[in-house]
């Protein structure tokens, strides 16, 4: 996400900020006005070169932060009057420069501006604030450092909003993101429903019907290619079912979710160990539908991806949240990621658990894919306690 990638440079200048004010207030600051006014100067520009060249480059690296903070850094300590100026300005900008001219990309900037306004509008800001500060300064008679660090606090200023501008988009982004795959993906479900009804269904309840319609009906072909046709629909019916028995307690739901989706693999015969909390046996109603429901697709996900040997269930109650742990091994080295990449069940199963005010998390333990998910309880909207 860009807008973490803006983060390090917006903690790294706040830091800066502090170290000038600190500097200030115990007099180890430099007391040569040009020092400071370019230095200043410099450090907006170079500020403004990540931005646009975090924004624009093609990948993220784990040292990309330790060039920015060692650029800002050096700039720091330009103004320290225990350090030579020129020395710390120049590897800071040799450090900037070179960061900045190895991941900049012109072409994707041409759109980009640090406040959720046009580029005119920027310059148009730019140039106001320019002469207010100008104005400001002549007459308050301001000292040098203090209008340039209030005129590094106002860029930091601009800066966060536009991060915050930033992680507002993308969080919008991300919500239209799932809806489009969570609509492709319940499409394609349709799709694949209609297509095995025609393909399962229809063509052998024609073929029977068929050989019932000849001159001399093939009664005994007809009832073989129904008994084989109500297998086929029992087990359509048990991949497609989301509940079992809603009178049932949890327990006996549970154990026929693995049962069916055990039927479903036959040639799959990891060992199964689950527990499910007696203070759960008595849900009913949407609790039990929406614990079947997420079970079924981990259940299902762990039979259909992995060559588990053991399933480990747990399900219990942790004061206002029911809290389910599954764990399994057999995981492959690639199946992690395309968990935080998956664009169909996962993410329909994630979008499913958080509007119902819950949480999972996957970890990774080698071989081993631990999940938890936590729910909260339903409330009773007709009851005056809450």
């Amino acid at each position: 996400m860009i807008y973490k990638r803006i983060l390090k440079i917006i903690i790294s200048h706040a830091a800066l900020i502090f170290y000038w004010s600190y500097l200030y207030k115990t007099g180890e600051i430099t007391g040569k006005d040009p020092i400071i006014n370019l230095t200043s100067a410099g450090l907006i520009l170079i500020i403004y070169g990540f931005i646009y060249t975090e924004i624009t480059k093609k990948e993220e690296k784990k040292t990309d932060g330790l060039y920015i903070f060692a650029s800002l850094l050096f700039f720091a300590l330009a103004l320290n009057k225990n350090f030579n100026f020129l020395i710390c300005l120049g590897l800071g900008l040799v450090t900037s420069f070179f960061y900045i001219v190895k991941n900049y990309r012109k072409e994707k900037t041409f759109y980009i501006s640090i406040l959720p306004i046009s580029k005119k509008m920027t310059q148009v800001f730019t140039g106001i604030f320019i002469c207010v500060i100008m104005i400001l300064t002549y007459l308050l008679d301001l000292d040098v450092l203090v209008i340039n660090i209030f005129n590094q606090v106002i860029f930091f200023a601009c800066c966060l909003f536009f991060f915050l501008f930033l992680k507002d988009r993308e969080d919008v982004y991300d919500k239209t993101f799932k809806l489009f795959y969570m609509s492709q993906y319940l499409a394609s479900e349709r799709e694949n429903f209609a297509r095995l009804i025609h393909d399962e269904v229809l063509q052998d309840i024609f073929a029977a019907k068929n050989y019932l319609s000849l001159k001399e009906p093939r009664v005994h072909e007809a009832s073989d290619l129904l008994t084989k046709l109500n297998e086929r629909l029992r087990k359509i019916m048990k991949f497609y079912q989301t509940s079992l028995f809603e009178d049932f307690g949890m327990e006996e739901n549970i154990h026929g979710i693995f049962e069916n989706v055990a039927s479903l693999y036959p040639y799959k015969t990891p060992k199964i160990d689950k527990k499910i909390s007696s203070a759960l046996e008595n849900l009913r109603g949407e609790e039990v539908k929406l614990i079947v429901l997420i079970s079924k697709e981990l259940v299902n996900n762990i039979y259909k991806h992995s060559e588990a040997t053991y399933i480990f269930y747990r399900l219990y109650e942790d004061r206002d949240f029911i809290i389910m742990e599954v764990e399994s091994d057999g995981m492959a080295e690639e199946d992690f990621k395309n968990i935080g990449d998956s664009k169909r069940g996962v993410l329909l199963l994630k979008m499913l658990i958080s509007s119902n005010e819950g949480e999972i998390s996957y970890e990774d333990r080698g071989r081993t894919l631990y999940t938890k998910i936590r729910l909260r309880r339903f409330r009773d909207e007709d009851s005056f306690i809450r």
